[in-house]
C-alpha cells in the first residue's frame, strides 16, 4: 500500500493482467501468448548460438591441439628418432658390409 491506502501490487497486478491477457493482437492471440513464442524464440536462439560458440571453441582447440602436438611432438621426438636411424643404419650398415664381404670371398 502506498501512502494513499491503494494498493499497489493489486494496481500492477491488475494492470499486467489487462496488458497480457485481455488485449489481443491483431492476429487473434493475446499479448502473454505473442511474448511466450517471443520467449522460446530467444530461447532457441540462445541455445543455437552457444551451440555454435561451443562448436567454433572445440573445433578452434582441436587445431591448436593437433597443430601443437605435431610440433611439440617433432621436437620432442626428433632426438629419439635419430638415435633410432642412427641405430637401424648402423646394423643395414654391418649387414651390407657382410653380405659384401660373402660374395667377394
Amino acid at each position: 500500500m502506498n501512502s494513499r491506502g491503494i494498493n499497489t501490487t493489486a494496481t500492477w497486478r491488475q494492470l499486467a493482467h489487462v496488458l497480457f491477457y485481455d488485449i489481443r493482437l491483431a492476429s487473434g492471440e493475446t499479448v502473454l501468448q505473442s511474448v511466450r513464442e517471443c520467449e522460446l524464440l530467444l530461447f532457441a536462439l540462445a541455445l543455437l548460438s552457444f551451440y555454435a560458440v561451443s562448436l567454433c571453441c572445440f573445433w578452434a582447440n582441436f587445431f591448436l591441439n593437433l597443430f601443437s602436438l605435431n610440433l611439440t611432438s617433432y621436437f620432442a621426438v626428433s632426438s629419439h628418432s635419430d638415435h633410432i636411424r642412427e641405430i637401424l643404419g648402423f646394423k643395414l650398415f654391418i649387414k651390407f658390409s657382410v653380405w659384401s664381404q660373402n660374395i667377394g670371398s
